[in-house]
């Protein structure tokens, strides 16, 4: 009998999580995650020959990063050149690949599928950040900056020494 394509098994590959997968929830929850993903990432590496970490990808401060402070790539168009683009290319990967398989809300996951480019994984976190981190409303600021008068107020009211209130000490 020869095997049909209906009759033929596959085996997956066993895909080994750093941290409990984010569920895409805002605020606190997003906090928690993020702060057990960056120290697992702070570690982790694309390769073994690699300077720069995933967690340094994800920010952007890796070779050839976008944020102030990242290496540049070295000049010209030689081997050093070459190899370089060739590890940021490998780590911007292994950067998208953790990011996805931790997270398990199918709507992030379908706009994580559709990046594309050589900063996908800077693009992977920068999305996770914008659609799950906690966003401050216009009411809130307002409350913030009635609060912030408020505080104002009292201490200028009971706080501030004047001439004639030190002298009644």
């Amino acid at each position: 009998m020869v095997p049909t394509a209906a009759m033929t098994t596959h085996t997956a590959k066993t895909v080994t999580l750093i941290t409990e997968p984010h569920d895409g929830t805002r605020g606190q929850a997003f906090l928690e995650f993020r702060m057990r993903f960056k120290s697992a990432l702070m570690s982790e590496y694309a390769t073994a020959t690699d300077d720069y970490s995933t967690w340094e990808c994800c920010n952007g401060t890796d070779q050839g990063g976008d944020a102030e402070g990242a290496d540049p790539f070295p000049p010209g168009d030689g081997p050093g050149h070459r190899n370089a683009r060739k590890a940021a290319k490998r780590r911007q990967n292994h950067t998208y690949k953790l990011i996805f398989r931790h997270i398990s809300d199918i709507r992030l996951r379908e706009l994580l599928n559709e990046l594309e480019g050589d900063t996908i994984g800077r693009d992977a976190w920068k999305l996770i950040v914008r659609e799950c981190q906690e966003q401050i409303t216009d009411l809130e600021v307002m409350q913030y900056k009635n609060i912030t008068l408020a505080i104002t107020a009292r201490i200028g009211i009971v706080g501030v020494a004047t001439a004639h209130s030190a002298a009644d000490f």
